[in-house]
């Protein structure tokens, strides 16, 4: 059902944003979090649902890793990307690209605790310290 909703929305997103024909090409560009061949198969229906409710062909593209993902984002490379939320960040205002579709709830993640902690929810947390693996 999620994924359905980032659907519509980037197909909102690309009906408002041009007028399609039949020699358009739209450029995905997905933020490798896996290797391409995993991406690919994850953003495979993404693609094709565009492609057949567009009349337009999607290529799936990306990067070999964040760096060069985010230097093409900057460069133009992308039509469209789906990307890491600080990645977005960096890129909103170079690129001029635009969130179209969040994620609900809007940030996910895992708080891991040692079993004696005593932290037993989120609010528990106030006043502790907290560390982040990686801004990714």
């Amino acid at each position: 059902m999620k994924n359905r909703k980032v659907y519509l929305l980037m197909v909102l997103f690309i009906l408002s944003g041009f007028v399609v024909n039949a020699e358009t090409l739209l450029r995905l560009g997905v933020f490798p979090f896996y290797d391409f061949k995993t991406m690919l198969r994850m953003f495979a229906p993404v693609a094709s649902l565009l492609e057949e409710d567009l009349g337009i062909t999607v290529e799936l593209v990306s990067a070999e890793n964040r760096k060069e993902f985010n230097k093409r984002t900057e460069n133009g490379n992308y039509d469209l990307v789906w990307t890491c939320p600080i990645c977005y960040l960096k890129v909103h205002e170079s690129a001029g690209f635009n969130a179209i579709a969040r994620g609900v709830p809007p940030f996910k993640g895992v708080v891991m605790v040692r079993k004696d902690s005593g932290i037993e929810s989120i609010s528990d947390l106030k006043g502790k310290k907290v560390a982040a693996v990686s801004p990714y």
